[in-house]
């Protein structure tokens, strides 16, 4: 037994906060070692000196106060010469004082200037596209409209970030510590894999695996409720019940946007309008005549908004008028007009 964990043993009986089983052990310790009688003894002295006075370890008071005692001892030294047991007395009561600050007090708390942590945030404007590497080599690619939060350098045993909007995952697998995406009331969590979310404010998340395994999870008081994904699976989450339920599906068609394609999957045209307004920076008005609810499907790469809105004009009988104050205005096709 190192001499440090002697001393630890002793000033636990000192300070009465060891427990009933080191209580009972305590006693042959002692009478094991008469070094460890001896080192006591001299523990014990030093403890109840004037000079300690039972330091408040649970208080940075006890720093202060083991400051001034060292200060008070050195002015001593530079007076008169102490003798080679007062020095070492002196020594030893530097080394309980420090051990026991250290190793007594509860709770720990870490200097907030000692571990300042520093984040970055990145984010997409409307009508752009972002690609963001992380500090692992993990590489995001942000949909219009959204933005990343993440340390400058993860933990060891955990890679955290916090997305607003949609984006695509590349991880770089680490079994050791464990990527999470947290948005919205959902932590998405991955050792090394490739998927897309999608959580923007007001509207539906989804989680859609392309590769590897993915664990959603979402948290109501006590209650959990968590889903593993494999590939082509995908989570759709209900904020009203904070439940997911889980999907099988094409997950391409789910990132494709990555490469510049706009595909909708049969979503109402309010969500379509949504989409339409992140990628190209407009504004768009549904009229109070149009079905909101129409669902929409088809897929457009690298198109001009305008060539988009006259083929979903076209199939779903949809006028699109355009406002000096860059405002679309989508309104039912006027029976006159509708193509035979």
């Amino acid at each position: 037994m190192t001499k440090k964990e002697k001393i630890r043993i002793i000033l636990r009986q000192l300070n009465e906060s060891a427990n009933e089983h080191e209580n009972n052990k305590f006693s042959n310790w002692l009478l094991k070692d008469p070094d460890n009688l001896d080192l006591y003894i001299e523990i014990k002295k030093i403890w109840h000196s004037p000079l300690s006075k039972r330091l408040n370890f649970d208080d940075t008071r006890a720093k202060t106060k083991l400051n001034k005692v060292i200060k008070k001892e050195r002015r001593k030294i530079q007076l008169q010469t102490y003798s080679r047991a007062i020095a070492a007395a002196s020594i030893l009561l530097v080394i309980v004082a420090t051990f026991a600050y250290q190793h007594l007090k509860a709770p720990q708390h870490v200097d907030p200037q000692e571990k300042t942590i520093h984040f970055i945030t990145k984010h997409s404007e409307l009508g752009e596209q972002l690609r963001v590497t992380l500090p692992d080599a993990s590489v995001v690619r942000l949909n219009a409209g959204s933005s990343i939060r993440f340390p400058e350098k993860f933990d060891t045993d955990k890679r955290q970030i916090t997305l607003s909007g949609e984006a695509f995952f590349e991880v770089t697998k680490d079994p050791n510590s464990p990527f999470e995406v947290k948005t919205n009331n959902i932590t998405t969590t991955v050792l090394g894999t490739s998927f897309n979310i999608k959580a923007f404010e007001q509207e539906q998340a989804t989680v859609t695996v392309a590769t590897g395994k993915v664990e959603v999870e979402t948290k109501n008081g006590a209650s959990t409720n968590k889903l593993l994904l494999l590939p082509n699976q995908q989570a759709v989450y209900n904020k009203k019940e904070n439940l997911f339920k889980m999907e099988e599906v094409d997950s391409r068609h789910y990132f494709e946007w990555t490469s510049g394609t706009i595909r909708f999957n049969n979503d109402p045209l309010e969500e379509v309008v949504k989409i339409l307004e992140r990628w190209y920076n407009v504004k768009i008005q549904l009229d109070r005549h149009i079905e909101k609810s129409m669902r929409i499907q088809g897929s457009y790469t690298d198109k001009k908004l305008y060539t988009i809105l006259d083929g979903l004009g076209y199939i779903y009988n949809l006028d699109c008028h355009y406002t000096n104050d860059n405002t679309i205005i989508i309104k039912p096709t006027p029976q006159n007009k509708l193509p035979m």
